[in-house]
């Protein structure tokens, strides 16, 4: 069966926060997922971790390259996804558990749109920091194009908190 989501990890010296985005990641709830891993040619112990986890979970496939910077990992993971859909996520982040089944339903529900893009928070010790897009926030179930808001989009150039 093809992935619906290929979820494309770049690793490069992530080893003390690795294991718990890995955990959020096998974790979800759409089952139809495959986790590629780049290892960037990261000088810590990432790959010791990302080679625990892929002997314990076939949909983790783990790839190592000389470093090649964040752009280049995911150029690398984007050539190897089979998903219908694309997701990029840190080394040093989590997600939860239910985000990439809501963002699936979303995905139906909005007619199979290019890019769903959506609202996360930054949680620094003792507390939360909205990020650039909170003032751009739509009510629920409100969907825009590009020409529409360009500034939900544009704002914050990152290739994560987005359904591609």
């Amino acid at each position: 069966m093809e992935p619906k989501v290929s979820i494309i990890i770049p690793v490069y010296n992530v080893e003390p926060f690795l294991a718990r985005c890995l955990d959020s990641v096998v974790g979800q709830t759409l089952r139809g997922i495959e986790i590629i891993c780049v290892d960037d040619g990261s000088p810590d112990r990432s790959i010791d971790i990302l080679n625990r986890y892929a002997a314990q979970d076939d949909r983790i496939r783990v790839i190592s390259q000389e470093n090649r910077g964040l752009g280049g990992a995911r150029n690398t993971g984007l050539e190897a996804a089979q998903g219908e859909y694309l997701f990029f996520l840190d080394g040093d982040d989590t997600i939860s558990p239910e985000a990439l089944s809501i963002l699936s339903q979303a995905v139906e529900k909005f007619h199979h749109p290019d890019v769903i893009a959506f609202f996360l928070e930054l949680w620094p010790e003792g507390g939360s920091v909205p990020t650039g897009l909170q003032r751009h926030r739509l009510p629920p179930d409100q969907v825009c194009t590009l020409a529409q808001c360009p500034a939900m989009l544009l704002d914050t150039p990152s290739a994560c908190a987005r359904l591609w």
